[in-house]
């Protein structure tokens, strides 16, 4: 835990290698727009250039944005980031590789992020 957000961090084994982060932090007054713009600052302060798309809704809940990113000792990457709003819980999930191996994981990407399920409590 970093500053009341809940911080996990992965890597999929080769030859995927799929980094993989999720925050999850309360917060009632959050958007998804906002949930966009703090995997934003994340992986900013992670020393990337973020590029963000828009978010495309997947239900009341969630939303989807791909992303570029420029790491200065890594490269170019491509992100997907699902944002979730439930309640007062929020989560960010951010997976990315290498620009030029996204299409060769993107099924993997979206099974790990469309497997994601929020459970929360009422708030109370």
């Amino acid at each position: 835990t970093i500053d009341g957000i809940d911080v996990f961090a992965a890597t999929t084994p080769a030859p995927s290698e799929i980094d993989v982060f999720v925050l999850a932090y309360k917060d009632k007054t959050r958007t998804k727009e906002d949930l966009l713009n703090d995997a934003v600052e994340f992986l900013t302060a992670l020393g990337q250039e973020v590029t963000p798309g828009d978010l495309k809704a997947e239900g009341g809940d969630y939303a989807v944005a791909d992303a570029t990113t420029v790491h200065p000792s890594r490269g170019k990457g491509k992100l997907r980031i699902l944002v979730g709003t439930d309640i007062t819980d929020n989560y960010v999930m951010i997976l990315g590789t290498e620009e030029g191996r996204f299409a060769a994981n993107e099924s993997i990407i979206d099974a790990i992020w469309g497997s994601f399920e929020m459970w929360s409590d009422s708030g109370e």
